[in-house]
């Protein structure tokens, strides 16, 4: 009988994980107090189920490709900073921040 040896690895060894989302800019990165925009977010490994979260909050998202995902977002009422990242399950980007003014 075989043992999980005489296979190779890639038969027996689990997938490599997924690469996390990476978040490299943001557009546009400052608006008006209670105003709405098209927040436009380019980065790497995007996918379809890829999110935007602005402020702690998912917003419904549009996969435009790996490297693209556009959502519309309004700003608070108060000047001050919105943090925006992109999340894929357990994956997180780094945080971009959108000022308001």
């Amino acid at each position: 009988m075989p043992t999980y040896q005489s296979y190779p690895p890639s038969l027996w060894e689990p997938p490599a994980p997924p690469p996390a989302p990476t978040l490299t800019s943001i557009a546009p990165s400052t608006g008006v107090i209670s105003t709405p925009y098209t927040l436009n977010c380019t980065g790497t490994n995007f996918t379809a189920t890829s999110v935007i979260w602005w402020n702690g909050v998912a917003v419904t998202t549009n996969y435009v490709s790996a490297t693209s995902l556009n959502a519309a977002v309004t700003t608070p009422a108060i000047a001050g900073s919105v943090n925006v990242q992109v999340k894929d399950g357990a994956l997180s980007s780094s945080i971009r921040v959108f000022t308001v003014t």
